[in-house]
């Protein structure tokens, strides 16, 4: 019944989702919307992981959330809806947050024509080092120019770089500049504000929203922000803990269960430590973390 239809493209696979899921808040059985709901988080259609989030789950946070309310019902009362979107903050903070140590030192486009070009040499060099900022100059003949535009046309995504030709003088200058929106994603905090985001559209009310939502692993959050901590999805539970209203063990009974067998995280030593009045100290399940520049309200 919930097989195909989602994995068209464009916004109707979004609203056949949303439709679904209203039919089943309008039957009062919502059974059928907890397996559509996990089948969305484990059978992607060959799509991965960030274009996942980019043209589905994302877009789909915000018509969930107006279902929600058009039923007078709260995100975190719900379990099968919060139980999707728990997941799909476990799935961001893992496959796209990511950890510091994950982080990219040199990338690996193969840009050059040749090993004896110095001006592909050059160029390569430039968008491969993920700390360059700086734009990429080339004061040459015409014909250089072209051939390192053609570089980028054949060798580069098309949406990572921006070219322009600067006519003052002779000869011209090409100039290259790294797109700050698609490649904040190589440095922790483009990632950091990035994930900020993301947590600011499931949580819109603010921290108290995020909080009551992912209820004791809210200080993980928190902590994987902080890129102190790496996020772990709890054990036992294959990716996802959607939840349904039947009592064969995947509800939200099972889920407690399994939150409790969670197993306590060190923190990474190759991380920075903790704030001093975090590190060492027993905290009461009602005190928050502080998040440094971390702001969701």
């Amino acid at each position: 019944m919930f097989n195909a239809p989602y994995r068209s493209q464009g916004s109707s696979r979004i609203d056949w989702i949303v439709e679904m899921v209203d039919l089943c808040f309008t039957v009062g059985e919502m059974g059928p919307c907890s397996h559509l709901l996990k089948d969305i988080l484990l059978q992607r259609g060959g799509a991965n992981i960030a274009e996942m989030f980019k043209t589905v789950y994302v877009p789909l946070i915000p018509k969930l959330k107006s279902t929600l309310e058009k039923y007078g019902k709260r995100m975190s009362s719900e379990p099968t809806i919060a139980s999707f979107l728990r997941n799909l903050i476990s799935l961001y903070l893992v496959h796209i947050l990511g950890s510091r140590s994950t982080l990219p030192k040199q990338l690996s486009h193969a840009v050059k024509c040749g090993p004896h070009c110095s001006d592909c040499t050059g160029f390569e060099a430039w968008v491969n080092d993920v700390n360059t900022v700086n734009e990429y100059r080339l004061k040459a003949a015409q014909g250089r120019r072209k051939h390192i535009e053609s570089r980028i046309r054949n060798a580069m995504p098309s949406d990572c770089l921006a070219t322009d030709t600067l006519t003052i003088g002779s000869p011209h200058t090409l100039v290259v500049s790294k797109k700050k929106e698609v490649w904040a994603k190589y440095t922790w905090s483009g990632r950091q504000t990035s994930a900020v985001v993301f947590l600011k559209a499931v949580a819109s009310s603010g921290e108290a929203e995020l909080k009551e939502l992912m209820g004791e692993r809210y200080t993980d959050v928190l902590k994987a922000l902080q890129g102190v901590q790496t996020f772990t999805p709890v054990e036992g539970l294959v990716g996802v803990d959607v939840t349904g209203s039947d009592s064969s063990g995947t509800g939200a009974g099972a889920m407690g269960r399994a939150t409790a067998r969670r197993p306590t995280v060190g923190l990474n030593p190759t991380m920075p430590p903790l704030p001093p009045n975090i590190a060492g100290v027993k905290r009461k399940r009602s005190d928050s973390l502080p998040t440094d520049a971390i702001v969701l309200t």
